[in-house]
């Protein structure tokens, strides 16, 4: 029995021993882009705060993210940063290039 105990508590708790989790939808990395108002899509679980360069951002219920950025000409970077209630961090970084049309 406290095997079972031990296992279905280790279970329960994988979430809290993984940490968080930050999935990027859209954009793509080194994507080449033709606007300079970049919408970035995703989704995060296990977390208590998400920003993306620095700024904080807003999720709902479900965990999914919307936000726009505004890029300049040529190569941009773009970094996506959540941390959980416990000080564990997790990081993407999407490298864009606009190429604007003049």
């Amino acid at each position: 029995i406290c095997v079972l105990i031990l296992g279905y508590a280790l279970y329960e708790a994988r979430f809290l021993i993984e940490g968080p989790e930050l999935i990027i939808f859209y954009p793509q990395d080194y994507a080449v882009v033709t606007n300079s108002l970049l919408e970035i899509q995703g989704q995060v679980k296990n977390i208590s705060g998400l920003t993306i360069n620095g700024r904080p951002v807003m999720t709902t219920p479900d965990g999914l993210f919307n936000d726009k950025l505004l890029l300049a000409h040529g190569y941009n970077t773009i970094e996506a940063k959540v941390v959980d209630k416990f000080g564990q961090e997790n990081q993407k970084i999407i490298n864009v290039v606009l190429n604007a049309k003049p």
